[in-house]
């Protein structure tokens, strides 16, 4: 889901949880087969903890919706680059779920993916 599901990953507890409103399905068991972008960077640093924390860092990507604005693939990093996060986290965000996600990709030699990028 592109930008972090709207507003999803500050919804999530009330949308899986129902409040009684819903018919209570267990779509939390489903939920790690969505993954969310950081797309696009009007977030900041705490939103994004935010949404690793409440998603969880194997369902966040990350994103920029570049080339929309030639600026935002590095005003989207210097965000990210702002968040607390672990290194193996951090890794994670920054393109090793990617490289799980799409394995072809993972299978270019590296300079063909830098290339391509």
């Amino acid at each position: 889901m592109g930008h972090l599901g709207g507003m999803f990953f500050g919804l999530k507890d009330r949308c899986v949880r129902g409040l009684g409103l819903l018919p209570l399905a267990d779509i939390e068991g489903d939920l790690d087969r969505i993954y969310f972008d950081t797309a696009p960077p009007v977030w900041n640093p705490r939103h994004i903890e935010y949404a690793v924390t409440n998603l969880g860092i194997d369902q966040v990507c990350f994103g920029s919706d570049y080339s929309i604005r030639p600026d935002w693939l590095m005003k989207a990093r210097r965000i990210v680059d702002g968040a607390r996060f672990s290194v193996a986290d951090r890794a994670k965000l920054m393109g090793g779920k990617a490289l799980r996600l799409f394995p072809r990709l993972a299978a270019a030699p590296r300079a063909e993916r830098a290339a391509s990028a």
